[in-house]
């Protein structure tokens, strides 16, 4: 059983994409937001940077959760949800 086969490309690396970068702004308001509670300083890092460095990240990561999707997408369709259909297809 090879748990990481390979990279795909699809949808949810296109989400992962989209979704990294966004998570990654949230994040970075509440930050913002406990830092103005605190009176002190916000966040100092550049998001011009980190912007890309993240959209890349998620669209790595959801190619390779593409292959999970697809197994799980399976299994339902067949009419097998359960963890013995992903398992044997994995």
């Amino acid at each position: 059983m090879d748990i990481i086969r390979t990279w795909e490309f699809g949808y949810v690396a296109i989400i992962g994409a989209v979704s990294f970068p966004f998570l990654y702004l949230i994040i970075r308001q509440f930050k913002r937001f406990g830092a103005w509670a605190n009176r002190e300083d916000g966040p100092k890092e550049r998001k011009i940077v980190y912007i890309p460095f993240w959209a890349i990240l998620g669209f790595v990561v959801g190619g390779f959760l593409q292959q999970f999707v697809d197994i799980v997408v399976f299994c339902n369709s067949s009419g097998q949800f359960n963890v013995q259909c992903i398992i044997s297809n994995m």
